[in-house]
């Protein structure tokens, strides 16, 4: 499972049947794949996008997504391999705690997204946050009286090998420092209720006449043992989970009401400064202004956010609804570490010239040349913003990493 063909052939059952005639385009489209066709590729793609519109259920239209994506990462199309494999994701995320059909598929995705965003960026903590998605996954198949395919001896020799995969990632000596490093799992956890970051981008439209939106509040499970949901929750099912901030020195963190426009300032000013936090050590009660607030992670299931010596980090308050649908609400904090580059799912700090000079939260989504910043909100108001790359009509000030909720 070292590299994405590898993961594919061990974890995908060779008995998969596709009905209505989507069989013959599959095959078709894995022997191009094969012979490295990339136009015969697309052309698959497009026929398979045509003959399965309204006849597949959610698992048929997520294996496609699978499949899809394998072969376009076979002819050099990396970054839609990745879009694809994201939205299979988004198909089976609302499904797994119902079938573990679904969380076999959904791991395997994860797997094939960490090792995707690995090839790009070596050694990241977004790798990491899929590759220990997948394997969570694995673990909760793995656990005893499971009634599975294949069996659950079977996914502890994954599990095992995933594992010793991801303590290799994590020896090489390119890594960071150790107080950097997340932790990997180490036994069979309880079922998470989070959800990977994911891509708004639609690339290939397979609907299903009677399908239940993912958002409807009917298929939303309670959160497992030791996951807590955010408070105010709105339509969008939001699972976060609680996480501690932890420093190796003590050291201060402004909290801002907006970011200045334009950006910081050299001398690192802060004209918008409403007061401060002292982080020392691991902290998980935060008093933000006189409110007391718990912290939840957005970096997938990680339980607690390290701050390095070497990079800036603020908190933000709330002011917009712009965000409310993702869980994020006027009132709420947010953690934000100070960079000007972010990854396609991240939610960003972001100055939008014209529209919201002195910073927005967005969710930044790229695809192809095309660079967008979205809103998720009940308030039809915002609207989603499109932009070339390379374009200056917006600057990202920083990355969210947490939101501090009101306890």
């Amino acid at each position: 499972m070292k590299d994405l063909e590898s993961t594919y052939h061990r974890l995908i059952p060779d008995a998969i049947c596709y009905q209505h005639g989507i069989d013959v385009l599959v095959n078709q489209m894995r022997q191009a794949a094969n012979q490295k066709q990339r136009k015969n590729v697309e052309r698959l793609i497009f026929a398979l996008k045509e003959a399965s519109a309204g006849k597949l259920d959610s698992l048929e239209r997520a294996q496609i997504y699978i499949e899809c994506g394998r072969a376009t990462y076979a002819v050099d199309r990396k970054e839609l391999a990745f879009q694809l494999i994201e939205q299979a994701v988004a198909v089976l995320n609302p499904l797994v705690t119902n079938a573990n059909e679904h969380r076999h598929f959904r791991g395997v995705a994860l797997w094939m997204l960490g090792l995707l965003v690995h090839e790009q960026k070596p050694l990241s903590l977004k790798a990491l946050e899929h590759f220990k998605g997948g394997l969570v996954d694995f673990e909760i198949l793995a656990l005893p009286n499971q009634t599975i395919w294949p069996t659950t001896e079977w996914y502890r020799a994954a599990c095992q090998e995933m594992r010793q995969q991801l303590n290799q990632y994590w020896e090489s000596e390119l890594v960071a420092a150790p107080v950097d490093r997340p932790s990997i799992p180490t036994q069979s956890p309880r079922p998470p209720a989070g959800e990977a970051p994911l891509s708004n981008t639609e690339i290939l439209h397979l609907p299903v006449a009677g399908d239940k939106s993912p958002e409807s509040p009917s298929e939303n499970p309670p959160p497992a043992s030791g996951v807590v949901a955010p408070v105010k929750k709105t339509s969008a099912r939001v699972e976060w989970v609680e996480a501690r901030l932890a420093v190796t020195r003590p050291r201060q963190l402004n909290i801002i009401g907006r970011i200045p426009a334009g950006g910081f300032g050299p001398d690192g000013q802060l004209p918008y400064r409403l007061g401060g936090i002292r982080i020392d050590g691991e902290m998980k009660d935060f008093n933000l202004l006189g409110v007391h607030c718990r912290l939840f992670s957005l970096r997938a299931n990680l339980g607690i956010i390290r701050l390095t010596a070497t990079r800036n980090y603020f908190i933000l308050k709330v002011v917009g609804d712009s965000l409310n649908r993702a869980g994020i609400d006027p009132g709420d904090f947010v953690l934000v570490v100070q960079q000007d580059t972010c990854e396609a799912g991240d939610i960003v700090a972001a100055e939008i010239n014209g529209v919201d000079e002195g910073a927005t939260l967005k969710i930044f989504n790229r695809r192809g040349r095309r660079i967008s910043l979205v809103p998720k909100s009940n308030n039809l108001a915002y609207e989603e913003q499109y932009f070339d790359q390379g374009s200056t009509g917006f600057s990202i000030r920083g990355v969210v990493l947490g939101v501090f909720k009101p306890h």
